[in-house]
């Protein structure tokens, strides 16, 4: 899903603004119309955040998407409280990954919307400049998002969109604050310990001065600790270019591949 049609918007806007003070759901159906769907949350005070209630969270009976699975384009709610920049949370996203569908969202409260597919290959389908996936362009200027818009989105969006290539994605940690103690613990190798299950093969080890690459190629690198958690692609040979999403606060880009990244790489990995 890459666009929300305007009467779809339109009929989600209008139910969010009827209940301006909690969050209302729904489903967006393949056919484009819009089915009202009751959050069973049970109602709570405004001003209570610590507990799941209507006014800050929601929840659809249980039968309800197993009863509509074919007929899903995607799940719709809204948010109201005055929490700016308008998107999807953590929470949203970790629920849009397990269940595998696009989530919708509307603030009421900025008249905005946001919209996250976990099987797209751009994950700001509404904000994307460039159509293509074949082209480098696709994929570079993505704001860092934990699990929505990090590194290994950005490998394995390239993967499928240039090279028709499928990388599964991996089971994050549901924060990154967590993913950065089990790097600190050496717990995490999530890398190393899938690549080679999704028609990958190890071809180097260890730092690459004198390696030769092909186009394509992905190097792991470690930035931190004694693991490697960051993944670049070889996107130009002459000089030798990767394409990263480093950290929040940067975009996905197109950066030189010169002897400091070589140091920190620990393994490069191509189709086998």
């Amino acid at each position: 899903m890459n666009s929300i049609p305007i009467h779809v918007k339109q009929v989600i806007a209008r139910l969010g603004r009827e209940s301006p003070t909690e969050e209302v759901c729904g489903l967006v159906l393949k056919d484009d119309r819009v089915l009202i769907v009751e959050n069973v949350l049970p109602n709570g005070n405004v001003q209570d955040t610590d507990s799941r209630t209507r006014q800050n969270d929601f929840q659809m009976p249980d039968d309800t998407l197993p009863a509509m699975t074919e007929k899903i384009q995607a799940i719709y709610h809204t948010h109201w409280r005055e929490t700016s920049p308008a998107l999807l949370t953590d929470t949203d996203i970790r629920a849009a990954r397990a269940v595998g569908i696009p989530y919708v969202l509307y603030h009421v409260e900025f008249d905005q919307w946001d919209l996250w597919d976990p099987n797209g290959l751009h994950p700001w389908p509404l904000f994307q400049k460039h159509s293509d996936p074949k082209r480098l362009e696709f994929y570079t200027g993505w704001p860092w998002k934990w699990a929505r818009a990090d590194c290994l989105t950005l490998l394995r969006s390239y993967y499928q969109g240039v090279l028709n290539h499928t990388i599964k994605d991996f089971q994050r940690t549901p924060t990154e604050e967590e993913f950065q103690e089990r790097l600190r613990a050496g717990t995490w190798n999530d890398y190393d310990d899938n690549l080679g299950d999704q028609g990958l093969v190890k071809v180097w080890e260890g730092e690459t001065n004198n390696f030769p690459f092909k186009l394509h190629d992905i190097v792991l690198m470690r930035l931190q600790g004694k693991m490697p958690h960051h993944g670049g692609i070889i996107v130009q040979l002459e000089p030798l270019q990767i394409l990263h999403h480093l950290e929040a606060g940067r975009l996905s880009e197109i950066v030189p591949y010169g002897a400091g990244r070589m140091r920190q790489t620990c393994s490069v990995w191509r189709v086998s």
